[in-house]
């Protein structure tokens, strides 16, 4: 034990490293990709008296925590299964990958639940040309990807402890298999949310004047009709619709009308393409200044360039 422990202290900083750095290459290359998470990253690092605990349930005798492939680990929550297949090919393509798989292919008859995937992998050779990073050769961690739906069930089944049907108390079994069910079904209808979405955003190509705004359509719009120098892809759209609405402003063709040039920029300032439309309100709308006003919206002066 003594070994092990001394092993694990000089070793540890070299793990939180590990995953630091992946961690940093992986939310750039999903930013890259226009990857959008559903949850913040997770990341660990094993503690020693977790090694250790391992090594006794499953019988281990290891002369190096090297030798524990998990002991670094990631976990990436996707709202989407394309998404998901997405982060393969990321991750694929970019760490050498030493094993893959599916945990859902370990489900027997018996057995019920999600899955996820599961890799085991070293940083690529080209982190190693870096001073700071060389002492990463060699380790490896483990990420995982998984839906939100899989992630709940996974949570919710490690409270429970149900591994197998058979576990599970008669009474509850119904439920148990119920709600798995609901999961798997909400997996299925985000990709359909996800799909049909894109198929709108595609039709946006030519809005009819009489349309309704909505958000995708006021964020199609403003990409549209402001300058590109004032795009931001920050939230906020929907307030936004809120305020035009509050103005009457509904259709495309009023939004059109609201932003025909000259629209008040003031000099001197930094706006994005959302305080830009609430300044064009405000100089277009006589009663736009007192709503803002009521609403506790009203635009102070904004950061200087």
């Amino acid at each position: 034990m003594e070994k092990i422990e001394s092993n694990y202290n000089s070793k540890i900083g070299l793990y939180h490293s590990l995953v630091e750095q992946s961690v940093q290459q992986i939310e750039y290359l999903l930013k890259k990709e226009n990857i959008k998470l559903g949850f913040a990253i997770e990341s660990r690092v094993k503690g020693l008296d977790s090694i250790l605990d391992k090594c006794n349930r499953y019988n281990i005798t290891i002369n190096d925590i090297s030798e524990i492939n998990d002991i670094a680990g990631i976990r990436l929550v996707s709202l989407f299964q394309e998404d998901v297949d997405k982060i393969e090919k990321i991750i694929d393509r970019n760490f050498k990958v030493l094993r893959k798989e599916n945990t859902e292919g370990r489900l027997e008859e018996n057995q019920f639940g999600y899955g996820s995937i599961h890799y085991e992998v070293t940083p690529p050779d080209e982190w190693f040309n870096l001073p700071t990073l060389s002492g990463l050769k060699k380790l490896k961690i483990e990420i995982q990807v998984r839906t939100a739906a899989q992630h709940i069930w996974a949570a919710t089944s490690h409270i429970l402890q149900y591994k197998r049907e058979d576990d599970i108390p008669l009474p509850l079994r119904r439920t148990i298999n119920r709600t798995a069910a609901l999961l798997e079904t909400v997996d299925l209808e985000f990709s359909r949310v996800k799909t049909e979405r894109d198929e709108f955003l595609t039709s946006l190509s030519k809005p009819d004047n009489s349309d309704e705004l909505n958000v995708d359509m006021l964020k199609f719009l403003m990409r549209k009709l402001i300058p590109k120098e004032y795009h931001t892809s920050e939230g906020g759209h929907s307030a936004l619709l809120e305020d035009l609405e509050a103005m009457n402003i509904e259709t495309v063709k009023q939004f059109k009308d609201l932003l025909k040039k000259p629209w008040y920029n003031p000099k001197g300032y930094k706006l994005n393409e959302l305080g830009i439309v609430r300044w064009a309100m405000r100089d277009k709308i006589p009663e736009a200044n007192e709503y803002f006003r009521e609403k506790n919206k009203i635009i102070t002066t904004p950061n200087k360039t």
